[in-house]
């Protein structure tokens, strides 16, 4: 059961990557800059610089996820 809810969140990761990142962080960057792109490059550097560290941030959520449903699954496994 672990091993299937890992797959799965790994997986639905693999999509996630699908979708090039400036469609993904580009909304976040406007709401925080108040729609000024031009702000959050003076912040956080190049468009691909941001991308990159956005991309890296997402994938280390993601991992942490997936361990934590593991985790909890072989828990429930082990306790019936």
């Amino acid at each position: 059961m672990a091993e299937v809810a890992k797959v799965s969140l790994t997986s639905g990761f693999g999509k996630f990557r699908q979708y090039p990142t400036t469609e993904k962080v580009t909304p976040l960057l406007r709401l925080k800059y108040q729609k000024s792109i031009a702000d959050a490059v003076a912040d956080l550097g190049r468009a691909d610089e941001i991308a990159k560290l956005f991309a890296g941030f997402q994938k280390y959520l993601y991992q942490r996820v997936v361990a934590q449903v593991a985790q909890a699954s072989a828990r429930v496994l082990r306790h019936g």
